[in-house]
C-alpha cells in the first residue's frame, strides 16, 4: 500500500526489540546479585572488606573506627557495586553479512541489529550503563550511559546503521579496546565466519574485560558456510558464545552460552548410561 501526503514529515522506525527477561547476566558483566565481587583500588560506595594497611595505601581508605579497635591501621577495600559498564559491539563489516542481496529484510544484518538492540534495551531498562560501537557505513562509538534519552539515541543509530562497513572487524575490535577497562563487559554481535578477530578479544581478556559473543548463524539464511570454525575458536579461548538462528526466540537462545547447553546435554546423556 502506498500513500502520498501533501506535507510529509520525516520519521524514524526503530529496530524490532524482543523482551529478554531471562537474559544471561554475563551480558551485564555482573553476577546474579547485580554486584561484582572484585576488589577495586578506587574508592566506591561499597565497602567489600577491611584489611591491614600496606605502604602506598591512601589515607582516605583508612577505616578509623576499626583502626582504633585493632590498634593498628586498617583500610577499606571496595567492590565495583553496580558501577560496571557494558558495551555492545555490532559488526557491520560488509564481508561479515549474508543475504542482503537476496532479501532486504530477512538477512543477517537485520537479525544482528535486532539482537544488539534487544540486549541494549534490556540492560538500560535495568539502569545499567551501556555503550555501543559499530563499524558500518558510518563508524559509531558511543560511550556508556543510561536512561531513556540515551536509549533513544542508540535506537536511532541502530535504525540507520547499514552493513556497508569497509573497516575489517578485527581492526575495529583492536581499536575499541582503547575505550575499555576491567570495569567493562563487551558483547560482540557478528555473523563473521573469520577467526582473526577472536585474537583481538583474547587480548581484551588479558585486561580483565568480560567478553561474550553472539553469533548470528548465516547458514540459517542459506549460506553454504556455517559457524563451526569460529565457534570452536571461541570455545578454545573460553569465551561465552551464544548462537542465534533465523526464527529463534532471542530470550530462549540468550539464556545460556552454547557450551553450557552442550555440557548439560552430555551430562544428561552420560548420566543415564549404566
Amino acid at each position: 500500500m502506498r500513500r502520498e501526503f501533501d506535507d510529509p514529515n520525516p520519521y524514524i522506525v526503530f529496530p524490532a526489540v524482543e523482551p529478554l527477561p531471562d537474559l544471561d547476566v554475563r551480558f551485564a558483566g555482573l553476577p546474579s546479585d547485580s554486584k561484582t565481587t572484585r576488589h577495586w583500588e578506587q574508592i566506591t560506595t561499597d565497602v567489600a572488606s577491611i584489611r591491614g594497611y600496606v605502604e602506598g595505601d591512601s589515607m582516605r581508605r583508612i577505616h578509623w573506627p576499626y583502626t582504633a579497635r585493632m590498634n593498628e591501621l586498617m583500610v577499606k577495600e571496595f567492590d565495583l557495586g553496580i558501577s560496571a559498564e557494558s558495551w555492545v559491539l555490532l559488526d557491520m563489516h560488509h564481508i561479515s553479512q549474508f543475504g542482503m542481496d537476496l532479501d532486504e529484510i530477512d538477512n543477517t544484518e537485520e537479525l544482528s541489529v535486532t539482537v544488539a538492540a534487544s540486549i541494549v534495551d534490556q540492560l538500560i531498562n535495568h539502569s545499567i550503563r551501556v555503550g555501543m560501537a559499530s563499524n558500518g557505513d558510518w563508524e559509531h562509538i558511543i560511550r556508556p550511559d543510561t536512561g531513556p534519552e540515551h536509549l533513544g539515541r542508540l535506537m536511532e543509530i541502530f535504525s540507520e546503521v547499514r552493513a556497508f562497513g569497509q573497516r575489517p572487524f578485527q581492526d575495529f575490535v583492536y581499536g575499541i579496546g582503547a575505550y575499555l577497562n576491567r570495569c567493562n563487559s563487551l558483547t560482540v554481535v557478528t555473523s563473521s565466519v573469520e577467526t582473526e578477530w577472536v585474537g583481538a578479544l583474547v587480548g581484551l581478556l588479558r585486561y580483565e574485560v568480560e567478553v561474550s559473543v553472539v553469533l548470528v548463524d548465516r547458514s540459517s539464511f542459506g549460506s553454504s558456510t556455517d559457524m563451526t570454525s569460529v565457534m570452536e575458536t571461541l570455545h578454545m579461548n573460553m569465551i561465552p558464545t551464544y548462537l542465534v538462528r533465523k526464527g529463534d526466540g532471542l530470550n530462549d537462545v540468550l539464556k545460556s552460552p552454547v557450551r553450557d547447553i552442550y555440557r548439560s546435554w552430555v551430562s544428561g546423556v552420560t548420566g543415564n548410561i549404566e
